[in-house]
């Protein structure tokens, strides 16, 4: 009986998780923008803004390591950020590396963040002959 108690609670843990992550998914408070890139661009510089209030978070996106190298991260705007992405990129903090084509970022304020403020900043080389991205 206390197995199957115990799956039942499990059960509606996971259940709750799900629905949880699925809530946060459709109500991200960030938003990416890019600058244009034209046919001799070498660089692309890209931007996750908020775009609501929020005192902390956590996000990680991907990239397409074969047409972008990532050059350097930093975090602008919140009092604190722990920023993760593949080895050799500059501003990335301390800890386990990321493969290429993966950024995570964690990030706090001491007070509130507010819509507009920059919460991580991306500079990339780009390497392919894209010039459309998808992040």
């Amino acid at each position: 009986m206390k197995k199957l108690m115990r799956m039942v609670v499990l059960c509606v843990v996971l259940a709750l998780s799900l629905t949880i992550g699925a809530y946060a998914a459709e109500s991200s408070p960030l938003s990416i923008e890019a600058e244009d890139v034209s046919a001799a661009s070498t660089e692309l510089t890209i931007r996750v803004r908020l775009t609501a209030p929020v005192t902390d978070g956590v996000f990680r996106f991907h990239y397409d390591a074969e047409q972008l190298k990532l050059l350097s991260v930093s975090s602008p705007d919140p009092d604190t950020a722990e920023l993760n992405g593949p080895a050799g990129a500059e501003g990335l903090s301390a800890g386990a590396k990321l493969p290429a084509g993966q950024i995570k970022a964690a990030f706090v304020y001491d007070e509130t963040g507010a819509a507009g403020d920059t919460v991580l900043e991306c500079r990339f080389q780009i390497t392919g002959t894209a010039r459309t991205f998808t992040f």
